[in-house]
């Protein structure tokens, strides 16, 4: 449930309720649904159509995604994110106000042949279902309305991803939080967060890392869980693994970023990361995959690498752990772009007026 679970929708003082529905648990989607919570005038209330994204029973989703639809009707807007969970919610999409964020079009991006067209034909029909649908980057906007057609356009409106932003890491924590990781005043270190599964290719980073270990001091530290968890375990057991730190989930993510210098993402698949972004707006220097949302997301600040390209990750990490005024330039030119483009107040509000148009239309 959202930050402001505990008001009922059936409570009229609290302004027009919205329900916010999600895949499952966990991610960027609910990093997106939990700031946009704190949004003032409107009260919410947050559903998973499964418990998590292993769950693959047909009759436990339509179960789900029925009730879901069906207490939809209570509300006064339905946002939904993700492709497949829209599908699944169409009903509620063309009964109430509604909203969908594609979130990376990870359904299309994935599929090829026959499914790639099931999943162009279903991208038309939610977002014909919708009243508007919110793409988190442009990329998404352009590759969106080369599926949809021209005549849908205009229900589509780009509101990027955004992060807090406060002050810069003093020094004095910096040094404090390294020396419980058991990391070095000297090391360079790299963080990559997020779930530790292929779509994220956290195993691309951490070869990279290995490789640049035996000539830099760079430590590279994984905040997250999944089923690569074992395969990054293992390679921090092995030969230079003192190069690695794999943290688990964390609840204490400022901590870490003070610890770094540097934000890496290796992802084959992304809508606007959060994760980059976080890292940037903590003055760190991003190093990221070739894929249309983290270019977006570091634009010239970052350095941008092939998907799966280990030597390329690793030319990437060599070349800023050795260059510490290239690595101090770029991230400071990452917080910057961050403060311009990317905060979560911006978001908020952005999103709160199209909330405002789409409710006050119906």
């Amino acid at each position: 449930m959202g930050a402001l679970e505990d008001v009922r929708a059936d409570s009229p003082a609290a302004g027009p309720a919205v329900l916010h529905v999600l895949p499952h648990p966990g991610g960027g989607g609910e990093t997106y649904f939990d700031a946009l919570e704190s949004m003032g005038g409107y009260r919410f209330e947050r559903r998973c159509i499964t418990s998590s994204p292993t769950v693959r029973r047909a009759d436990r989703i339509l179960s789900s995604a029925f009730r879901i639809s069906r207490d939809a009707r209570a509300f006064d807007l339905i946002h939904v994110q993700g492709e497949v969970g829209a599908l699944l919610c169409l009903p509620a999409l063309v009964r109430r106000p509604s909203l969908l964020t594609p979130n990376g079009l990870n359904l299309l991006r994935r599929m090829s042949g026959l499914q790639e067209r099931a999943a162009r034909l279903n991208l038309r029909t939610i977002v014909r279902a919708a009243d508007r649908t919110i793409c988190v980057s442009e990329a998404e906007r352009d590759e969106l309305i080369g599926v949809v057609g021209a005549s849908l356009a205009g229900k589509l409106v780009v509101i990027h991803n955004g992060v807090p932003f406060g002050d810069e890491v003093p020094v004095a924590a910096r040094r404090d939080v390294r020396a419980s990781l058991g990391i070095s005043k000297s090391a360079v270190v790299a963080v990559c967060v997020g779930d530790l599964e292929p779509l994220k290719d956290p195993l691309t980073a951490a070869r990279a890392a290995l490789s640049v270990a035996p000539e830099k001091e760079l430590v590279m530290c994984f905040a997250g869980d999944g089923t690569l968890r074992a395969d990054l375990d293992r390679l921090a057991a092995g030969e230079r693994g003192e190069a690695l730190r794999v943290l688990g989930r964390r609840d204490d993510m400022d901590r870490v970023y003070a610890a770094a210098d540097i934000v890496v993402l290796a992802s084959i698949r992304e809508g606007l990361p959060f994760a980059v972004l976080e890292g940037m707006s903590k003055g760190l220097a991003p190093i990221v995959s070739a894929v249309p949302g983290s270019i977006e997301a570091v634009g010239d600040t970052g350095i941008v690498v092939e998907c799966g390209d280990v030597p390329g990750f690793a030319a990437a990490l060599g070349r800023l752990a050795a260059d510490e005024g290239e690595r101090g330039a770029r991230g400071a030119a990452a917080r910057e772009r961050v403060a311009r483009l990317f905060t979560s107040t911006r978001m908020i509000e952005r999103t709160r007026l199209l909330y405002d148009e789409v409710v006050g239309g119906r």
